[in-house]
């Protein structure tokens, strides 16, 4: 019996020993595996896979940004005044002040950075220390802390900031953070100033900092290139000594004709959506239901001109209006992106005698349904041009003055929509075009009827390489669907 025990305490303490050796075993392995763990990072959230990985260990492991009891960062939460005050802080001293053992926790940060003049009181408000900070504040702080390193090319800087207000109080800081390569802006060119930033972006921005080779500083020589860009695009109009008249002309004319009833001299169409012309672009009212939305043509990576080619046949249309006392009216289709000049010979009735559209958009023409039933249009189109109907009668002094007018009829008519032709294809197809366009006209239109003389036609030809497809309807229109002018 007493074996029999004794056999027994023996394999007790065996079983203790294995238990205790295996709970060794655990506790080491559980401590490799948090070395493991944390050889990574610094939190348990951060991951070398993270974009922000660099930034966050880098400043952690200086001392200058915590995690939390619970070993984790907390990457997209957002940042108050109090915490990025005490990181800039720490960065800015190479030290830690401490948290403060009354009041605000971050009370002597607080302190610390009025006194480095890092901002003033009326920038940062004791109340609001534990708000989230805007980045036009964070910019302040920085550009402060880097102190009297200028930057150059301010204005250039400046002009790329498309959101920058520049009599706003945080401006400066701004362009000096942002030309310093600390604080960026967005793929927009915003800078976003009253958005705040994550606790990773954060942790970016005091590395940048820290360490001036991590510093994101703008391409000059890249923004330079890009002004004389634009510079260039918007030549046509900043280099015409005639702009600001025709934009007086514009004003003069359209102020009497919305809805309204007075000079009968006005040169711009009553029935005609308002519109206006700004930074040589045009602005076009839609109306629909009552609801008056103003939109602007845009240009586009397949059509990068279009607003010139909008501004200059305005003018040359404006030459003849004024000379033969036509009119002018306007319209815009945003869903196509379609800009559309019309040339009408009555103020108040509202057919046209020729039309020039211009669509951002190339527009493949699809199936179409007519008097001469359905047709394929295969040819994308960027310029739309319309014989129109005919002149009023009211507008001359008699019917044969009518009928030598009517439509494109004119030599001055011929030649204002010669010139844009040109203006858009050049000598050749321009030319060549205007000859197709007036060899259909004066074949096939019957004065007297004022329409087509023959059956619905549709034709497509090519000049020069340029595209053109021809149709009518046996209305009183004749249409040319021409392609992007290259």
């Amino acid at each position: 019996m007493e074996k029999r025990l004794e056999d027994l305490r023996e394999n007790i303490c065996r079983i203790l020993l294995i238990v205790t050796a295996i709970g060794v075993i655990l506790i080491i392995f559980g401590v490799i595996f948090r070395v493991r763990v944390y050889a990574d990072s610094l939190f348990f959230d951060v991951q070398s896979s993270d974009w922000f990985y660099e930034d966050v260990t880098t400043v952690a492991g200086e001392g200058i940004i915590k995690g939390y009891p619970d070993g984790s960062f907390k990457a997209n939460g957002t940042v108050t005044y109090a915490e990025y005050i005490t990181m800039v802080v720490k960065a800015y001293a190479g030290e830690d002040p401490g948290n403060s053992s009354t009041g605000h926790w971050a009370s002597d940060y607080y302190e610390y950075g009025l006194d480095k003049a890092l901002y003033t009181r009326l920038d940062v408000l004791p109340a609001e220390l534990d708000m989230e900070i805007p980045r036009g504040k964070m910019a302040i702080i920085i550009s402060n802390a880097i102190g009297g390193q200028e930057i150059n090319d301010y204005s250039i800087i400046q002009r790329t900031i498309s959101d920058l207000d520049p009599i706003s109080s945080n401006a400066y800081h701004i362009v000096q953070s942002y030309g310093h390569g600390i604080l960026t802006g967005y793929p927009d060119g915003s800078f976003k100033a009253d958005q705040t930033l994550t606790r990773a972006e954060s942790a970016t921005v005091i590395r940048r900092y820290i360490d001036p080779s991590k510093r994101k500083k703008p391409d000059i020589d890249k923004i330079k290139d890009d002004i004389n860009k634009e510079k260039d695009a918007n030549a046509y109009w900043m280099n015409d000594p005639d702009y600001d008249e025709l934009v007086q002309w514009i004003k003069d004319e359209t102020s009497i004709k919305w809805n309204k009833k007075g000079k009968d001299d006005s040169k711009i169409s009553r029935t005609s959506a308002e519109f206006w012309l700004e930074n040589g672009k045009f602005t076009c009212v839609r109306q629909g239901g009552g609801v008056y939305v103003a939109k602007q043509p845009y240009d586009t990576e397949l059509y990068p001109n279009m607003n010139e080619h909008i501004y200059k046949t305005f003018k040359l249309m404006k030459e003849v209006v004024d000379k033969h006392n036509l009119y002018l009216a306007m319209g815009y289709n945003d869903h196509d992106n379609k800009l559309t000049i019309f040339v009408k010979g009555n103020i108040v009735v509202s057919d046209y005698l020729w039309a020039f559209s211009f669509s951002g958009n190339p527009m493949e023409l699809g199936k179409t349904s007519g008097r001469a039933g359905e047709r394929e249009m295969t040819v994308p189109w960027n310029v739309h041009f319309i014989q129109g109907g005919y002149v009023g009668s009211n507008d001359f002094e008699d019917f044969e003055e009518t009928m030598e007018n009517m439509r494109i009829g004119h030599p001055d008519y011929i030649q204002a929509i010669r010139d844009v032709f040109v203006m858009l294809y050049g000598s050749g197809a321009g030319d060549k075009i205007m000859d197709y366009a007036l060899g259909i006209y004066q074949n096939d239109f019957d004065y007297e009827l004022a329409k087509p003389k023959r059956k619905p036609e549709y034709a497509t030809t090519e000049f020069d390489g340029v595209k053109v497809y021809y149709y009518n309807d046996l209305d009183s229109y004749s249409r040319f669907h021409i392609d992007i002018p290259k």
